[in-house]
């Protein structure tokens, strides 16, 4: 009996200390590595707040689109008291602004210390930063009308889905720059807190990983070696572990059953390579396709 006792008291001590070493934690935010005013010479993607998604090259005059994953890197030159900004799309042309309401965010080589248009002024605002700029006629660099408090442009996103601007401060997006070192460093970091919270979702130890995540000085590698060796363990030792969040942003529907979902029956055969969810009775499926 005291052998049976003794047994029953260390198994619950165990559990005891799984549990306390399994600590969920909050997944960082983009804003956290985002920068309202950019450092002259340094690359930068330009994050737009407001939708959540980065600047990328296309729409018309060859800018204007915003994308879920960055690509293109603009590239501040400071002159007080406004900003220049080359890109990644091509290095000798300017950033620069065409005419309300005609979608045109467009590369061009005119000299920026001439060109009102190319003169971008940056304002702090209540989650970022907003730009505001000259304008040309109809998109043309001739006729371009200088920017002053009274006639100033800022950018924005537009129903038809392009950057745009728009002389309404109220309707302005907000914008942050971010690094593409700290995007990567910042993406590995989400990663490993998703696998954080999977693995607390399982009662599994994961304070080594926790102890990675809240270290100030960890860098990209650590974060994706953590995250890759917790995960592993978790797969290895637990069973019906919902992964999901790990390969979809959506893996709650909080933005609808549409969004990365495809709704199928009960028949389809259910293997090791994806992620399950139910909701109102049916059976929601998600093809991971991704490595850690």
């Amino acid at each position: 009996m005291k052998k049976i006792f003794l047994l029953v008291a260390t198994l619950f001590a165990m559990l005891i200390g799984a549990q306390a070493s399994s600590t969920s934690v909050t997944v960082p935010k983009i804003s956290e590595v985002g920068v309202i005013v950019p450092v002259s010479g340094t690359s930068y993607y330009l994050y737009d707040v407001s939708k959540d998604m980065f600047l990328n090259n296309g729409g018309k005059y060859g800018g204007g689109n915003l994308s879920a994953s960055p690509s293109v890197t603009v590239t501040p030159n400071a002159t007080s008291p406004y900003f220049t900004f080359t890109s990644s799309v091509n290095t000798s042309k300017y950033v620069k602004s065409g005419s309300a309401g005609s979608s045109n965010l467009w590369w061009d080589d005119a000299a920026p210390t001439t060109d009102a248009v190319a003169q971008w002024y940056i304002t702090s605002s209540a989650n970022g930063c907003t730009l505001d700029v000259g304008q040309t006629v109809s998109g043309n660099t001739a006729g371009a009308l200088t920017r002053s408090e009274s006639q100033k442009m800022y950018l924005f996103y537009n129903a038809s889905s392009a950057l745009d601007f728009t002389t309404d401060a109220t309707a302005a997006n907000e914008f942050l720059f971010v690094t593409p070192d700290d995007y990567r460093k910042y993406v590995a970091k989400v990663k490993l807190a998703k696998v954080i919270n999977v693995a607390a979702s399982a009662s599994y130890d994961n304070a080594d990983a926790v102890t990675t995540f809240n270290n100030s000085s960890a860098t990209t590698s650590d974060y994706t070696t953590a995250a890759n060796t917790l995960l592993t363990n978790v797969l290895a030792n637990c069973t019906n572990v919902d992964v999901t969040s790990l390969y979809l942003s959506n893996n709650d529907f909080s933005t609808g059953t549409a969004n990365g979902w495809t709704n199928i029956t009960a028949a389809v055969a259910i293997n090791e390579q994806i992620a399950t969810c139910t909701t109102t009775g049916n059976f929601w499926l998600y093809y991971k396709g991704i490595t850690l």
